[in-house]
């Protein structure tokens, strides 16, 4: 019995240990975050400080983040590691690492069998890839996507993902509805369906559309990014929240899950949250715009409006197409009492983006505090019409609506 009872306790404590081993440390996340964002320097100095080479996906970042040192070598190594642990992971990189050291033939031999897996890219983007390109004229690789075979359903996923790179207009409705036709139950063709209605701010519908791709497949962490997205713009933070968070317990290596979860936990007023994540991300990569407007977030629910302010016009001087900067920049207007200022902001913002709730809403309390009861009207209405329910609010509190 004694033995018996000693031996659980080993087997409970490997199980353990083998468990926390596939646990990324925080190093290992700020190497994929930076290898995401091409900052290779930075992510290579983050790879070699981890502790978690264990994880499973260890050996893909450092791959990427050698490769994008233009240590072909080493990437390679990594690579092969990543496919032996995971099968069909990382064959294209190991085909374009052969192709950058001029080993043609083992890249053709990679290709193939990376043609021969699922989830494929276009032929266009791999025939058109930097590490590609200098055989394209070869009689052996001109043979090779002579001979590529995709199937039906994979040409279908594959146009609509280009169409939707080009934007989600009228000519991608059309190739997203023939493609549903064909495949009404493809998880993916119904995520970029859910993206459609999105930006039509169908978002009833795209949330519809969303829940039916994560029935169909719910371990996929962009669906639960997509699905978080549309319950914020439905004001639904309390379930955002808990769709970021499966987003991230699924992936924690992508920065924009970070932020959209600061950006929810700020509107809930989960301060101590807040400043966890942007202690975080401002450990893994201090040098991105995104990081930087997160702290100045910061510094504006703290009411360090001067603070905000300087670092909002640091990064408008630097990119003056980003709706959500003037929005800033009006609100922070709005708070110091500087209305000409915000109305200017927030006609900014709506000449980048007519439509946006949050700028049509912040141009009418800038009006209304300008005494332009009508003009603040306007814009509430507007605000309104996008589903802003503070903007509704005010419209029937003050226009009688």
């Amino acid at each position: 019995m004694k033995k018996y009872i000693f031996f659980s306790l080993i087997f409970t404590v490997l199980a353990l240990i083998n468990a926390n081993s596939q646990v990324a440390d925080k190093y290992l996340i700020k190497a994929g975050i930076l290898a995401n964002v091409n900052s290779y320097e930075e992510a290579s100095t983050a790879i070699n400080q981890t502790s978690a080479t264990d994880n499973k996906k260890y050996n893909k970042i450092a791959g990427d983040v050698y490769y994008g040192l233009k240590d072909y070598q080493k990437a390679l190594e990594f690579y092969n590691n990543s496919e032996k642990n995971e099968s069909g992971l990382s064959l294209l990189e190991i085909a374009r690492c052969y192709a950058m050291i001029g080993n043609s033939s083992k890249s053709v031999e990679n290709l193939k069998k990376y043609f021969s897996s699922k989830n494929k890219l276009p032929i266009s983007k791999i025939v058109n890839d930097a590490a590609f390109t200098k055989y394209k004229n070869d009689a052996e690789w001109l043979s090779l996507w002579q001979n590529v075979d995709y199937s039906e359903v994979e040409k279908v996923i594959n146009q609509v993902n280009s169409a939707s790179e080009m934007d989600y207009n009228e000519y991608f409705s059309k190739i997203l509805d023939d493609a549903l036709a064909k495949y009404p139950n493809n998880p993916e063709l119904i995520y970029r369906q859910s993206k459609y209605l999105e930006s039509k701010n169908l978002l009833d519908a795209s949330l519809k559309s969303i829940n039916r791709a994560l029935e169909l497949k719910s371990t996929n962490d962009l669906f639960h990014f997509q699905k978080s997205n549309v319950l914020t713009k439905k004001q639904n933070y309390k379930e955002a929240l808990t769709s970021i968070n499966n987003s991230l317990a699924r992936n924690p290596f992508k920065l924009e899950y970070y932020l959209l979860r600061i950006e929810i936990n700020r509107i809930l007023g989960n301060n101590d949250k807040v400043s966890e994540d942007v202690s975080f991300i401002d450990f893994c990569a201090p040098e991105s715009v995104e990081v930087r407007l997160a702290k100045t977030k910061i510094e504006y629910e703290k009411g360090n409006y001067l603070t905000a302010l300087k670092e909002i016009s640091a990064l408008i001087q630097n990119d003056q197409s980003k709706v959500e900067y003037y929005i800033l920049r009006g609100n922070i207007g709005l708070k110091s009492k500087k209305l000409k200022n915000a109305d200017e902001d927030f006609g900014m913002a709506l000449d980048l983006n007519p439509l946006n709730a949050e700028a049509n809403l912040g141009k009418a309390l800038a009006k209304y505090q300008m005494e332009d009861k009508k003009s603040a009207c306007y814009y509430w209405q507007k605000a309104s019409n996008e589903g802003n329910r503070e903007a509704k609010e005010l419209l029937n509190k003050y226009c009688g609506n």
